[in-house]
């Protein structure tokens, strides 16, 4: 499957840009800043946090769950289906 957005370091942060954007094209990543695409970042800029905004918007477009994920509440978990195990050993 093929994204339409990937992940680029810029502005001390990890942002997301449209995957068609090739280096020296100006972008917009997807929280709104203007950026010229790099030739290459140097590799500590990758370990950046990821801005929450971006992640935000790219897992709503991906139809992503958000993060962090929520536990079910307990109303959601009375629907859950049981799991069946059977001990160890045991025929």
């Amino acid at each position: 499957m093929k994204r339409e957005f990937r992940w680029l370091p810029y502005g001390e942060r990890r942002h997301a840009i449209r995957q068609d954007r090739v280096p020296r094209d100006d972008a917009e990543t997807l929280c709104g800043l203007p950026l010229v695409v790099p030739i290459t970042p140097p590799y500590p800029e990758w370990c950046w946090p990821t801005c929450q905004d971006c992640d935000r918007v790219w897992r709503e477009r991906e139809g992503i769950p958000p993060y962090p994920r929520q536990k079910p509440s307990p109303a959601q978990s009375r629907h859950a289906v049981p799991r069946t195990t059977k001990p160890v050993g045991n025929p």
